[in-house]
């Protein structure tokens, strides 16, 4: 190992009191996830191996709110997958958006539903007529 790898290793990590070293990237992700709520905790899942978020629901229950992954992500990475998850903030605007798709759908299908009528009931006319003998009705203002 070159001298500037062993610097460069040295410096991602932090002696902190009571702590221990810390890697510095594991610190500003923790900060990252705190300071977007503080009830959330970020710590590795002991049977996964993944990076959770955890919500603290009192002293001694957490729940995982949202999974990294196996590699701890960049902080900018971690605070926009919050924000793209964050129900409790963006709860509304997901509901509409989820809105807006099922409204279109169902648009579409009743759209699709009136042209397939449509289509059937010009072919039972076209029926009618043909092979019940009925004479096509003209309509003369």
């Amino acid at each position: 190992m070159t001298d500037l790898n062993r610097i460069a290793n040295e410096e991602l990590k932090l002696y902190i009191p009571g702590q221990g070293m810390v890697d510095l990237h594991l610190r500003r992700a923790m900060k990252t996830v705190s300071d977007y709520d503080d009830r959330l905790i970020l710590a590795r899942h002991e049977h996964t191996g993944d990076w959770v978020a955890f919500i603290q629901l009192g002293p001694d229950r957490m729940f995982p709110v949202i999974g990294f992954g196996k590699e701890l992500p960049h902080p900018d990475e971690i605070r926009n997958t919050l924000e793209r998850a964050d129900t409790h903030r963006h709860g509304d605007k997901l509901l509409r958006q989820i809105q807006e798709t099922n409204d279109r759908i169902q648009r579409e299908k009743r759209q699709a539903a009136t042209e397939g009528l449509e289509e059937a009931a010009e072919y039972a006319d076209f029926g009618f007529r043909k092979y019940m003998g009925l004479k096509p009705q003209i309509f003369i203002p």
